[in-house]
């Protein structure tokens, strides 16, 4: 809407305000009546046979499409229903012939009455497939051909429109120059116009070129325009619309309904359009007024002596609702002197659209449009709306439809939920689109209109008028109400969005986004107030920046304390008082002294929601009373990650909704960073990781729920590093204090020395961690401690020796003479005094219980002269109040040959299961050397051990059996034998868990082992399924498998991680994949998905993987 003139403001800002209202209504203009000649009709036949037709033959010439029959029992009723025309043809003038109609189900009958109306009315369309051929019909029986990549224009002709003969005649100016093409490329050649009518014929001048023209009626009646434009590719489209002519003479036939006590119009943005309630004072009856009849109400204004309509719609039109009847009230007074009355409701042509069930079509760009679910490269959501409309109705036939074509943002697809038509365009457009929907002004002209509260460039829009308070010049009287609510709705907003270009496409011919983004509002971290966040999804949008804009104000609409001003006008403003705003805004501007609580204004851009207007009696004004919604532009949001890139084309899947984290996979060997969105991984530090792992308070202590937010903490030699923004970046958090030297040696550790192995986080308490720390001395022997933090690293912890020679170490401890399966120790008693004993890898893992129990589990070597037996051992160990350490006995070792000097420990690893079950699994080699050249000289092989237990207090009770998996030793040429490396995973809910090794064989071309493990609470015994393999990684020429893990989703299903070699050598390039798995826990087996997927081509030899979500892992 324009600015409205400065002299019509005047006018509105005086007095003596008046109007005159008339309502015009189509009745039933009959053309021509005949009767179904067809003895086998059946229900629901589309083609019908006629004969006795009746009428004239002027009348017969009128009959065309679009138009609507009446089917009765009896001549001009309609009680078997009402069918749409799409052809008629005759060979004598109309007395015998076959009218085509649209598909319908009515149960038709041989000598039917076919009464055919001048009438255009709203009409559905309906789609079908051929369940035989599989064809798709749009329309009953139309094909597809070219109606995606050449659809016809749009025609634009005004509003249907009412005057009174005035000197013998009544002339209004036609304009169809605001028609458009839809096509790509098209362009408007021609206009054309005819005017049909029984009552008369009008004299028109109308300019095909220009599409501008005028009639003049010089007879009163019933006329409908049919206006044609035709664009550059040869496609026409055609619109009617009806002018009423009436007499200004009350006692003539042809005056305009005036009979009564009040009429009251609606326009709501929300809804979508206009309702006009006419208390009649008299009772009218169908044949006059029948139900979809079309309503014309329009008026006279005068303010003050000045007679003119102020209005927006085009020609000065008088015309102040345009629309259907849809519904009445009835009312009879059998008392005495009884009168009677109908309450008439009326709507413009969206409540029509909501009375119409469409069914779900998708539409996908394709380079090949052949099908009707096939749209071409440059389709927008204005176009893609004009394709749901014009297939799924007559709109454009009798109605304008402005707008559709403004936007220019490509659009890749669009797949519909069921829905009524009007609601499906609109939950598409507004909310999944361009923030656009189909509002009906007062004309019943239908406007592709924005939410200006979420347009990011309010600015350059344009300000209709500023209202006014000045006692002299006011444009409100009464009172000003201006309801506040300070308390936030929502606490943050999400949003994600897309950018086609329209030229790129995948492998599968299927569009590919060339930007999408998410984002949060208002930034990392959420307002502190606000029950229900918000999301709004799948945006079409030019950038990121657009999106970020769009965020804040979609959080600020949500939180806009002051939801509406409601203002009560001191005229009758009813012209300029409009829903539909496709460029501009109101405003207002007040005082702080203005109201009671001192908030002032200053030009405060206000957009109109709702609007009553309501008329009493045959002269006075309209009382108008309004609600506008203030701006409220709101703070940009911040870039986030996607959880997965959408697919755009074909089976369009939703776009994905970006949830509270949406993560991402990062490594732990050299930091390495993949986003869900991106292909390649970002290397964020070189520098080797032993550990890293999540904060498991990150969310709360950063009060975000961004991925770039997300506190990580990475150890190696030497240090601890933490990074509160998603490992981009790290702070050294490495303890400025040494840790003891319990055990004396002559080189004191020290922290740059030592390497900080594993951590680990509580997470009950906030601020806690452990790191696990090992150090080797001068003569090859190891050293172990827990550092222990209480306040996030913000300052030195405590140290704790685990072995070194201190009264607190292991060394103080009695060891076993039996091992854990009540064999021979071997030796006797374990002197870690003896001369070439040392500890081996000390902490080699951890099993957290509880928040403050865990079971280390450890290994020491000893050499005999000649050979190394390294062997595994247990303890408990609790986190005391005071931050202390309570260690419990040693058990062990774990050793397959009861700690014979022939066998080697490999790894090892002790995982929680539930609050009172662990599991230790082991691995060993028989013999020490890495047998690679020359294999044939040595008999060497592996062992797989797995055993469970349970923990009360620091006393450990271990299952009465354990499983050996054993491979037959080494033989030239080297066959396959177990690898060292060792995972598990629980599977959720359930008392199976997945055990996985591999096994290495000639230069390390190894494959992945893993079979299925159930727990019993009896003895805490295992039973073992069989086992399975899967095939190393083969992309890029993998040649083996170096290291793995293993994540559960469910106690079902679970992923495998693992690196794969990527040349011919055990030292070369190494890949990461992932293959999923499927548990049968009833037959303790598992398969594997044939297809592998590589996550990342880089350096990564070890994996750790974790499940965050049911959605998100960390690898």
């Amino acid at each position: 809407m324009p600015t409205v003139p400065a002299g019509d403001l005047t006018l509105l800002r005086s007095d003596g305000h008046k109007s005159k209202v008339y309502t015009s209504f189509l009745p039933p203009v009959i053309l021509w009546e005949a009767r179904i000649n067809d003895g086998s009709i059946v229900q629901g036949e589309t083609s019908i046979d006629f004969d006795t037709g009746t009428g004239t033959p002027s009348s017969y010439a009128m009959v065309e499409a679009i138009q609507e029959i009446w089917v009765g029992s009896s001549a001009e009723a309609n009680d078997i229903g009402r069918l749409r025309i799409k052809s008629i043809s005759s060979g004598d003038g109309g007395v015998t012939g076959t009218v085509i109609v649209a598909g319908h189900s009515l149960p038709l009958q041989d000598e039917n009455y076919l009464t055919f109306h001048h009438n255009y009315p709203l009409k559905p369309r309906y789609s079908w497939v051929d369940p035989a051929t599989e064809i798709w019909y749009m329309d009953d029986d139309v094909v597809y051909t070219d109606q995606h990549t050449k659809p016809p224009p749009i025609v634009i002709a005004g509003p249907h429109r009412a005057g009174f003969l005035v000197s013998g005649s009544f002339s209004i100016n036609v304009d169809a120059s605001a028609s458009y093409a839809i096509a790509s490329g098209a362009s408007i050649s021609s206009y054309g116009m005819a005017v049909g009518s029984v009552s008369g014929t009008p004299t028109y001048n109308f300019n095909t070129g220009t599409g501008l023209g005028d009639i003049t009626f010089t007879v009163p009646g019933y006329y409908w325009a049919k206006y044609t434009v035709t664009d550059s590719n040869g496609k026409s489209q055609v619109s009617y619309r009806c002018y009423f002519v009436h007499e200004s003479d009350r006692s003539s036939a042809w005056h305009p309904f005036v009979d009564t006590e009040s009429i009251t119009l609606t326009g709501d943005w929300d809804q979508g359009g206009w309702l006009a309630a006419i208390e009649a004072k008299d009772g009218y009856s169908l044949d006059e007024i029948p139900f979809h009849a079309l309503c014309v109400i329009w008026r006279e204004s005068w303010y003050g002596s000045t007679k003119k309509a102020i209005t927006y719609l085009p020609d000065s039109a008088t015309t102040i609702f345009a629309g259907y009847v849809r519904g009445e009230v009835e009312e009879q007074d059998f008392g005495e002197g009884g009168v009677g009355a109908v309450d008439l409701i009326a709507s413009t042509v969206e409540g029509r659209l909501r009375r119409m069930y469409s069914f779900s079509a998708s539409i996908a760009a394709n380079q090949t449009v052949n099908h009707w679910k096939y749209g071409p490269n440059w389709m927008t959501v204005g176009i893609i709306a004009a394709y749901l409309m014009r297939w799924r109705s007559t709109i454009f036939e009798v109605a304008d439809v402005i707008g559709l074509t403004d936007n220019t943002w490509l659009e890749a697809g669009f797949e519909p939920d069921d829905n009524n038509l009007y609601d499906m365009v609109n939950n598409y457009t507004l909310n999944e689109g361009i923030r656009r929907k189909l509002v009906c002004d007062q004309g019943g002209r239908m406007h592709f209109t924005y939410d200006l509260q979420l347009v990011t460039q309010l600015a350059t829009r344009g300000v209709i008028f500023d209202f006014k308070k000045d006692p002299t010049a006011a444009d409100y009287g009464g009172a000003l109400l201006i309801p506040r609510a300070p308390e936030p709705e929502a606490p943050f907003a999400t949003a994600n969005g897309i950018y086609w270009d329209g030229t790129t496409w995948d492998e599968d011919n299927r569009p590919e986004a060339t930007g999408d983004w998410c984002v949060i509002a208002p930034g990392g971290k959420p307002l502190h107030e606000g029950p229900n966040p918000i999301d709004f999804p799948a945006q079409i949008i030019p950038s990121l920046a657009y999106l970020k804009i769009l965020a804040g104000r979609k959080l600020a609409k949500a939180n806009n304390e002051v939801e509406e001003v409601r203002i009560a006008f001191s005229g009758d403003y009813l012209g300029v008082l409009e829903i539909v705003y496709d460029t501009d805004f109101y405003t207002m501007s007040l005082q702080a002294s203005d109201m009671p609580r001192q908030i002032p204004w200053n030009a405060k851009p206000l957009f109109l929601r709702n609007i009553i207007a309501r008329f009493s009696g045959e002269t006075g004004p309209f009382v108008c009373n309004a609600s506008f919604e203030p701006e409220s532009p709101g703070i940009d949001g911040i870039e986030t990650q996607c959880p997965s890139f959408p697919l755009l084309g074909g089976e369009i899947p939703p776009i994905p909704i970006p949830d509270a984290a949406p993560g991402a996979l990062i490594t732990g060997s050299s930091v390495h960073l993949k986003l869900a969105t991106e292909n390649d991984w970002t290397e964020l530090t070189s520098e080797n990781v032993e550990d890293l792992i999540e904060d498991p308070f990150w969310k709360l202590k950063t009060g975000s729920f961004s991925p770039s937010d997300a506190i990580v903490i990475r150890c190696g030699l030497g240090y601890i590093k933490r990074s509160t923004d998603g490992g981009l970046t790290f702070s050294d958090v490495t303890p400025t204090t040494n840790p003891p030297n319990d055990a004396g040696d002559a080189a004191a550790p020290t922290v740059g020395n030592v390497t900080f192995n594993e951590l680990d986080a509580s997470f009950t308490s906030q601020h806690e961690f452990v790191a696990m720390v090992t150090w080797q001395n001068a003569s090859s022997e190891w050293r172990t401690w827990l550092y222990h933090t209480d306040d996030n690293f913000a300052t030195d912890g405590a140290w704790k020796s685990i072995l070194g020679g201190s009264a607190n170490d292991l060394t103080s401890w009695n060891t076993p003479t039996t091992d854990v399966d009540g064999g021979p120790y071997g030796n006797g008693t374990w002197d870690y005094s003896y001369a070439g004993y040392s500890i081996r890898d000390s902490i080699r893992s951890l099993a957290k219980m509880s928040d403050t129990k865990y079971v280390a589990m450890y290994f020491v070597d000893r050499w005999d002269g000649s050979y190394y037996d390294l062997g595994g051992y247990c303890r408990v160990i609790d986190i005391l109040p005071n931050g202390t350490l309570s260690i419990g006995p040693e058990y062990g070792p774990f050793s397959y040959d009861g700690g014979a000097f022939s066998n080697e420990m490999q790894d090892a690893r002790i995982h929680f299961w539930d609050e009172d079950y662990f599991i230790i699994i082991s691995s060993e080699l028989d013999y020490e050397f890495w047998p690679f050249a020359g294999c044939e000289a040595y008999t060497s092989g592996y062992s797989l051990i797995a055993r469970a237990g349970s923990v009360n207090n620091q006393v450990i009770t271990f299952g009465a059996n354990y499983m050996v998996l054993q491979t037959e030793p080494l033989q030239s040429p080297c066959n396959d034998f177990l690898a060292g490396a060792i995972s598990f995973t629980k599977l959720p809910g359930t008392d199976h868990g997945i055990i996985l090794t591999s096994s290495y064989g000639a230069i390390g071309n190894d494959d992945g082992w893993a079979f299925v493990v159930k727990k019993s609470a009896i003895s805490y015994s295992l039973t073992f399924g069989s086992i399975e393999t899967w095939q190393r990684g083969t992309g890029g020429g993998g040649i083996g498998i170096d290291d793995f893990d293993v994540v559960a989703y469910d106690g079902d299903t679970a992923t495998i991680f693992f690196n794969s070699g990527y040349d011919d050598t055990p030292w070369g390039q190494w890949n990461l994949y992932a293959i999923h798995v499927t548990v049968n826990r009833t037959l303790m087996n598992l398969s594997f998905d044939a297809r592998q997927m590589m996550l990342i081509f880089s350096d990564i030899r070890r994996l750790h993987a974790a499940v965050l979500t049911s959605t998100r892992i960390v690898v």
